[in-house]
């Protein structure tokens, strides 16, 4: 007599492999196909790593002016010392409660708010593309450099110690503690102001101009 191997299909009835020619595989020969199969499930995640898909569709909300914003382009967001979130925007600051936000705004609107900074004590510091400076202290708003547009605003207190703020087409200021004084600075308009390290691991005052790149120092 010879065997026969007999498969069981779906539908409960059984099928002779003699007669369809098909064989019933080792062992062997399954574990050879599961790594196969597995080898290919590996490539396939790994190769999903790369797909630049899930970044088209970001898994988040977006705030506009209908949740809270004043306006709807944002130029610079900071933290403050209870992190809570705030956005400077085209039509003024505001702060964000975790569902929606809220402006905050000086007695004379700001316009457009390109810098945010956030002192000891609370301070609140907002550099306007064409009104300076408005700093919210002690429950009140005061005004600096009126007729200055602000690119930013930055504390060192390693490389070369100071608050300082750039400004477009005036250089760079410094805070004094009452005032702001201006620097005797080359290039007139500032971008940015930011501390960094630079190749030698030294912090440094590095200023982003429309004549390139400096390196502030005392």
């Amino acid at each position: 007599m010879n065997p026969e191997a007999t498969l069981q299909l779906g539908d409960g009835s059984a099928h002779s492999s003699s007669e369809s020619g098909a064989t019933i595989p080792s062992r062997s020969k399954v574990w050879v196909r599961k790594g196969w199969l597995l080898l290919l499930l590996f490539f396939a995640t790994y190769l999903r790593a790369f797909d630049p898909t899930p970044f088209t569709h970001p898994l988040v909300g977006s705030y506009s002016v209908e949740r809270g914003l004043p306006g709807g382009t944002v130029y610079t967001l900071a933290y403050d010392s209870r992190q809570v979130l705030w956005a400077g925007t085209t039509q003024g600051a505001a702060w964000f409660d975790g569902l929606k936000w809220h402006p905050f705004q000086p007695p004379v609107h700001p316009g457009t708010v390109r810098a945010l900074h956030h002192g000891e004590g609370g301070d609140l510091w907002l550099g306007t593309e064409l009104q300076g400076i408005w700093r919210h202290h002690a429950g009140n708003w005061t005004q600096s450099l009126p007729d200055t547009g602000i690119n930013d605003l930055q504390v060192s207190r390693t490389a070369t110690p100071g608050f300082y703020a750039a400004t477009r087409g005036k250089g760079l200021y410094r805070w004094n503690g009452q005032d702001w004084e201006r620097t005797t600075f080359p290039a007139p308009f500032v971008w940015q102001v930011r501390e960094l390290r630079g190749p030698e691991g030294v912090p440094r005052l590095w200023a982003g101009t429309t004549k390139g790149l400096w390196a502030v120092r005392n």
